[in-house]
């Protein structure tokens, strides 16, 4: 794995005093713990043929890639709407998620 810091990326002086560790020490203890944080990340592979990415490896990937800072995203309740629909359906879909939907009857206020 590449080495991202260099020994004269480094100052070694913590709080006015000179530090035990040399520039070249302090860059090694850097790339170590970097390399072992960015090995720690998912592997995944990709085809080339597809916009999927395969979380094993799979014959014929093309590329592989480690995932950093991955977020969940929270999906807001749908606010289910019909789709559009001929007066001969029997079955009416959300429009927006696909779910069936089922109609209901309330007092109009």
């Amino acid at each position: 794995m590449k080495d991202f810091f260099k020994p004269e990326d480094f100052h070694c002086f913590w709080m006015g005093k000179e530090s035990s560790c040399s520039p070249a020490q302090a860059a090694e203890i850097a790339n170590e713990k970097l390399n072992a944080l960015i090995l720690s990340w998912p592997l995944v592979y990709w085809c080339g043929q597809e916009e999927l990415i395969y979380r094993e490896h799979i014959k014929g990937a093309t590329h592989c890639a480690r995932l950093a800072l991955i977020e969940e995203i929270v999906k807001e309740p749908c606010k289910h709407e019909p789709a559009h629909f001929e007066s001969g359906d029997q079955q009416i879909n959300c429009k927006y998620c696909g779910v069936e939907l089922q109609a209901t009857w309330s007092e109009k206020k």
